[in-house]
């Protein structure tokens, strides 16, 4: 079984509650990342912001990006999956709940890293022979 932990991207980049939207989104563009985790103080994981969250709750609503706080828009309370869970339950979750992204914690909750569904595909030779699909 191939475990998350061996595909995911590890998660050096999170914000706290009160981080400016607009910091965020500099970040985001800086280090060409798709999304961004929220987290408190212990690394615990309270949500996510989205590019789909930026277009549909900002763009397409015309909003004031330099007035507003990740709060305002991000989703609250991501899907998350354990860093050492196989790959096939991942990706599991990621079809239930209609996802391309997940978010990765270890055995105390904690952020770690994110798994996207191009993780996947970039190792589903790997993941195939391993399973024995």
């Amino acid at each position: 079984m191939i475990q998350v932990k061996e595909i995911m991207t590890p998660g050096k980049i999170f914000f706290s509650r009160n981080a400016k939207l607009m910091d965020v989104v500099r970040t985001m563009v800086e280090h060409e990342i798709g999304s961004a985790v929220i987290v408190d103080d212990d690394r615990r994981v309270h949500g996510i912001l989205t590019e789909r969250d930026l277009v549909w709750k900002v763009l397409a609503k015309e909003k004031p990006i330099s007035k507003m706080k990740l709060l305002d828009v991000c989703t609250l309370g991501a899907i998350g999956v354990n860093e050492n869970q196989g790959v096939l339950r991942a990706a599991e979750l990621m079809k239930a709940h209609t996802i391309k992204k997940i978010v990765v914690v270890d055995d105390n909750e904690r952020y770690v890293g994110m798994l996207t569904h191009t993780d996947i595909v970039k190792n589903l030779p790997d993941i195939i022979k391993n399973e024995n699909l």
